[in-house]
């Protein structure tokens, strides 16, 4: 009787050759993963004079203004008796920043006041208004908005310039 990695079955080295290739495949990606994550690179380096990595909040450039709308859940509550919809009045708490560097130009919990407004009715940018459909009493969410979803070419006296992508967290308090 063979050994039975002496046998030719091609099973075996099918099996074999898979796990091989998944792991290669899971460093590469791995490595990818780690050379955009790490910010070594050489902008770094030449705007700190240590050459220690600089940490910041944002990721260091605007999405494209035709971008879609990006709609994170931080935080769903388990039981959701009522979500948003078009021509509900909401009561939001959110923080503002802008994406590519994490800096912020407007709070509302900062001003620790809840900002009111109708869903539907073209009174916040386009972003929030696709964005908070559907939301849960409590629910939370993070929304990356494109420029074109937001102030566009034009920014706003709030230290947003032009083409400007924003990044809010959102905590939907009531649907009055």
């Amino acid at each position: 009787m063979l050994h039975p990695y002496k046998r030719n079955n091609n099973k075996l080295r099918l099996f074999h050759f898979l796990t091989i290739l998944s792991l290669c495949i899971i460093t590469s990606q791995y490595n990818a993963f780690a050379k955009v994550t790490k910010g070594d690179n050489d902008d770094d380096k030449k705007n700190n004079k240590k050459g220690k990595q600089r940490k910041t909040k944002g990721k260091g450039y605007d999405l494209p203004p035709e971008s879609a709308l990006r709609v994170g859940v931080k935080y769903r509550p388990d039981e959701c008796l009522r979500k948003s919809k078009s021509g509900d009045v909401l009561k939001v708490h959110y923080v503002g920043t802008l994406y590519k560097n994490g800096k912020q130009f407007d709070s509302s919990r900062k001003r620790e006041e809840p900002f009111q407004f109708t869903l539907g009715q073209n009174q916040v940018i386009k972003g929030w208004e696709h964005g908070l459909q559907n939301m849960c009493i409590n629910e939370t969410r993070k929304l990356v908005i494109p420029s074109e979803m937001a102030y566009g070419t034009v920014g706003t006296p709030l230290d947003v310039g032009a083409n400007a992508t924003l990044a809010y967290v959102v905590e939907l308090l009531d649907i009055l």
